[in-house]
């Protein structure tokens, strides 16, 4: 039986070397990361949480995956078979979790990269989300609760549905930040239990919008690095 934490106030921020910053709301925070990576350099390109909230994954610039615990009671996520790997290529851009289990690696042109858990076969590959061949602006992506689509998000805020499966296209995010020319965002991510969601820059500033609903809650502490272009995912 795998245990559950959710629901958890607020969320995680993972900045470009491994580190794991919590953001909150209401004044309250999640649990601590434990585990989580650490490098000497800019490598991690985004977080993601496991459904559960019992921990989750770092990805970094070339496609690893690299598991860490939420709270020290949790157990090890489970190992990852069949992602992508680009050794030496800087092209990951992001990573997100399915509830149908696995996930999705990002790339920088929008190509989404389906994984599986153990010998369980991955996630369906999305389809009818934007691709940029050869422009390197994909940022970040998000699943929705159901798993049947999600949303990528450009370097300037721009976020962009997809489908899975059988799945409907998901309603359009409204309301958000969006600098045209300023390649500043740097993740998104759905807040649970809410019609909408966070965009993260790349100094840590978390930034609100709807779809289905109203905003979810401002976060009330986080990191902020500016003017260090040091943010590289938020998850929830």
């Amino acid at each position: 039986v795998t245990k559950s934490i959710r629901p958890h106030p607020g969320g995680y921020i993972v900045d470009a070397r491994g580190a794991v910053s919590k953001y909150g709301v209401g004044g309250n925070l999640p649990s601590d990361a434990i585990g989580a990576p650490s490098f000497s350099y800019d490598i991690i390109r985004g977080i993601a949480i496991l459904p559960e909230g019992t921990g989750g994954y770092e990805v970094d610039a070339f496609g690893g995956l690299h598991p860490f615990k939420i709270g020290s009671t949790s157990p090890q996520p489970p190992a990852v078979t069949g992602g992508p790997y680009w050794l030496g290529w800087n092209i990951v851009r992001g990573v997100a979790l399915s509830p149908q289990g696995g996930g999705y690696v990002l790339d920088g042109f929008g190509g989404t990269h389906p994984f599986g858990f153990g010998a369980a076969a991955p996630p369906p590959r999305p389809a009818g989300g934007p691709y940029w061949y050869g422009f390197d602006i994909a940022r970040g992506i998000a699943i929705n609760p159901a798993g049947t689509g999600g949303y990528i998000v450009d370097g300037y805020g721009g976020p962009h549905q997809f489908r899975i499966g059988s799945g409907a296209t998901p309603v359009k995010p409204q309301d958000g930040p969006y600098w045209y020319g300023w390649d500043i965002v740097r993740g998104i991510t759905l807040a649970p239990g809410s019609g909408g969601g966070y965009l993260v820059d790349g100094f840590g500033g978390v930034h609100l919008f709807k779809t289905t609903g109203s905003k979810p809650p401002a976060p009330s502490s986080g990191p902020y690095w500016a003017p260090l272009d040091r943010a590289r995912g938020i998850s929830t």
